[in-house]
């Protein structure tokens, strides 16, 4: 997906901005191989602009989802998601807002309970596993995506740590006082 510059106007290319992606029927999005996109501004991603810090940033975002049968007749039903996040962050170097960009695509096999989830987990490398909902929120994944997609370290490529003003003084030695009493001539 391309990104959205702060305050460009939407072009067929890049959407308006849009509310967060809601809530859908897992199961049903999966099997009518639905499609929702949208570019939401990161104010009205609580956890998401909480980490963020400077002017409000944009997710661009697109969530797919896919049926098929296996060999065994058994359906499968997959979700993926697709995000660009553009927004700013706190450089560790300087404390002042710094540019980031992040892109994820990601793949979800959806299953009937917990058990069966924690059972497929543990062999999915490719795609993260998630139990089908009838009220499932595509904006609470698409937060928590975003949020582990953020990198731990930002800062400007040309930023140097704030350097002290002056050099602290060297510690006086508290005994000095003591050493002229006893040596009044010095």
């Amino acid at each position: 997906m391309k990104s959205i510059p702060r305050n460009a106007n939407p072009t067929p290319e890049s959407p308006a901005r849009s509310a967060p992606p809601g809530w859908v029927d897992s199961s049903n999005f999966a099997e009518q191989n639905g499609i929702k996109a949208g570019s939401t501004a990161t104010p009205q991603l609580e956890r998401l602009e909480s980490s963020l810090d400077g002017d409000p940033g944009t997710v661009n975002w697109r969530f797919t989802g896919r049926s098929g049968r296996l060999a065994d007749g058994t359906v499968q039903r997959w979700l993926s998601l697709t995000a660009d996040l553009d927004a700013q962050m706190t450089c560790s170097r300087c404390d002042e807002p710094a540019p980031v960009a992040v892109s994820l695509a990601r793949e979800f096999l959806l299953v009937a309970d917990e058990r069966r989830a924690e059972l497929l987990d543990d062999e999915a490398e490719d795609y993260d596993v998630l139990v089908d909902d009838r009220r499932f929120s595509l904006t609470d994944l698409l937060e928590d995506e975003c949020l582990m997609a953020l990198p731990s370290f930002v800062s400007h490529p040309d930023c140097r740590p704030v350097q002290a003003e002056a050099e602290p003084e060297p510690a006086r030695n508290p005994f000095a006082a003591l050493a002229q009493w006893r040596n009044p001539e010095k």
